[in-house]
């Protein structure tokens, strides 16, 4: 986020007085941070509020990471790959909640005089929908994580497995040999 104009220049840039601006911030129309004694302004908040709430921000939704096995493939790597790869994702999807949830705080306080009931009762659905979807998203997640713990651990035991075996096969072949060697000695 950028907090980049004072309450003096947004004033400026509206048109209107810094107490006008202050009754914004006291509404929620704008966001503040403060830095040290000076409160910094939102730059796009003051700028929506120039405009009267004209939508001038898109959601562009990236598509789903996907997955490939590479030639070199080493599953702890790779499981480890994948669990930053979700946890990106969940931050990033925890942050547009927060902002959402900012927006629509923003839009009760315009819709309470200005949009019917219904529309307010739509706008809390979608928000709603959005939330399921998000914990839906987390429990797949959580059970992708599951498989490939399991898949992991399936493929760490067949390796120790193969490894003993080649362990054993390489004692009997010197075995073998020895036994080759001490009866032409013997002869």
């Amino acid at each position: 986020m950028v907090f980049t104009l004072t309450r003096e220049d947004a004033s400026k840039m509206i048109g209107v007085s810094t107490r006008t601006i202050d009754r914004y911030i006291q509404s929620g129309k704008i966001r503040t941070k403060r830095d040290g004694k000076v409160i910094m302004l939102h730059k796009e908040d003051v700028t929506q509020v120039k405009w009267w709430g004209a939508q001038t921000d898109y959601e562009v939704i990236a598509p789903k990471p996907t997955l490939v096995a590479s030639t070199g493939y080493d599953p702890r790597e790779a499981q480890n790959e994948i669990l930053r790869t979700l946890e990106k994702i969940i931050r990033d999807k925890d942050a547009l909640i927060q902002e959402l949830t900012f927006k629509l705080g923003k839009m009760e306080a315009e819709m309470t005089n200005t949009v019917p009931r219904l529309e307010h009762k739509k706008a809390m659905l979608a928000l709603e929908e959005a939330n399921s979807s998000r914990l839906h998203d987390l429990d797949m997640l959580a059970q992708t994580k599951r498989d490939i713990e399991s898949k992991y651990q399936r493929e760490k035991l067949i390796s120790t497995i193969l490894m003993i075996g080649v362990f054993v096969l390489l004692c009997a072949c010197a075995l073998l040999v020895f036994h080759f060697f001490s009866i032409r000695g013997v002869s």
